[in-house]
């Protein structure tokens, strides 16, 4: 089993990893990876909504 250090180093570098990619397309706009910026996003959404409506399930 993973340590409860490692998880919460492992979800600190994820999220930092989130708002890096958000900062950098919110920065720059690129037409190119518009569609990967928008799938990451609904992704983000999706996982929110399941962590807080039914918290149970994970």
């Amino acid at each position: 089993m993973f340590s409860i250090w490692s998880v919460s180093l492992l979800a600190l570098l994820y999220l930092a990893l989130l708002f890096i990619i958000a900062w950098w397309a919110d920065k720059y706009k690129p037409k190119r990876f518009r569609a990967l910026f928008y799938s990451l996003t609904l992704g983000v959404y999706c996982t929110s909504c399941v962590v807080v409506l039914c918290p149970a399930s994970i």
